[in-house]
């Protein structure tokens, strides 16, 4: 029975000749670039190396408010004082105080970073670089170990 018009034969159904008929493929005509000319982007094929500053700026700031957040759990357990000034509310202890101090300092720092970094281009490795360091202090900062044996524990 034929396929109803207008959709397409399933693969199954094809007959021999054009399940072995060649495909043309036809390539695409590039612009011409004259001779000597420098290159403006990167490769075809290869990804940017570099990222928006405005992204940076995000990215980074991101792992700044981790990374205070670690240093808020440390500080927090080594002297009193501060855990005594970051005890903003008696029912949860220091811990609002070191999210507090962790979610104000973000966007302080990204506003900071985003006028520095708005019109420039910083490589990906450099912000992921950044980025992973201080993700890095947030997560030792937090994991009990750590902060007790800073702490003296």
């Amino acid at each position: 029975m034929p396929a109803p018009v207008g959709r397409p034969t399933p693969p199954d159904v094809m007959s021999a000749e054009a399940a072995t008929a060649p495909i043309a493929v036809r390539a695409t005509p590039r612009p011409a670039r004259p001779p000597g000319a420098a290159r403006t982007g990167p490769a075809e094929g290869t990804p940017s190396q570099n990222v928006d500053g405005r992204v940076a700026a995000t990215i980074i700031a991101a792992g700044v408010g981790c990374a205070a957040f670690g240093v808020a759990v440390v500080l927090a357990e080594s002297i009193s004082v501060v855990k005594q000034w970051l005890t903003l509310s008696t029912a949860v202890g220091p811990l609002s105080g070191k999210a507090v101090a962790a979610v104000v300092l973000y966007p302080v720092v990204w506003l900071v970073l985003h006028a520095a970094l708005r019109k420039s281009q910083p490589k990906i490795t450099t912000v992921t670089t950044w980025t992973t360091v201080l993700l890095t202090i947030g997560l030792l900062g937090t994991f009990p170990p750590v902060y007790g044996m800073i702490a003296g524990h």
